[in-house]
């Protein structure tokens, strides 16, 4: 996120996608913040978030424990979970 504030080409509402490549802390924390700049500039076509299995419920449960997210507010959120593990793997 703090890329993309100091940046003067890239703008937090234009993203396309939002792409996590785990679950932990340091990796998804900052999402919050994110989503709300974004909002906070505006947007209000629906964004896709990538992640592992577990994202939407991660998401979901951060937004019921502290006031929710109204899509109709601002903008709405897609998703994409990718698998753990692949079709085959023991």
């Amino acid at each position: 996120q703090h890329h993309i504030r100091v940046c003067t080409v890239l703008r937090a509402s234009r993203l396309e996608a939002i792409l996590l490549t785990h679950l932990h802390g340091d990796h998804c924390y900052g999402l919050f913040g994110l989503l709300h700049t974004v909002a906070l500039e505006g947007r209000r076509e629906p964004l896709l978030l990538v992640g592992p299995e577990g994202l939407r419920e991660m998401v979901d449960t951060v937004f019921r424990c502290s006031g929710g997210w109204r899509a109709e507010d601002s903008f709405a959120l897609e998703y994409l979970e990718i698998p753990s593990r692949c079709e085959g793997d023991p």
